[in-house]
């Protein structure tokens, strides 16, 4: 099942072949960046479990959906940006870490 979509929140796909439109995102990767940066910030640069960070961008913009940024797991988009480290179950922010 040949699937091809660019991450980043391209509208044309490929499937088998065939062309279809994906759902974009309602809210820009890096605003959703910038909010992830800036809760870390309000918790002192630690946060002990990701699903807080899923629950707060579920919570501040409805419909949310890793989805549409082309991720299935909150990990994995958290591990994908540049200013925090994933460490197991935890998030830190980069500047924190020494």
């Amino acid at each position: 099942d040949l699937h091809l979509c660019d991450r980043r929140q391209r509208q044309m796909c490929i499937r088998d072949s065939q062309y279809y439109l994906r759902k974009t995102a309602k809210v820009s990767r890096e605003r959703i960046e910038q909010t992830v940066l800036q809760i870390l910030r309000e918790n002192k640069g630690v946060i002990d479990n990701l699903s807080v960070i899923n629950n707060e961008l579920t919570r501040k913009y409805s419909g949310f959906d890793l989805k549409d940024y082309g991720y299935s797991r909150i990990s994995g988009f958290l591990r994908s940006m540049d200013g925090v480290i994933v460490d197991g179950n935890k998030i830190i922010l980069k500047s924190r870490k020494k």
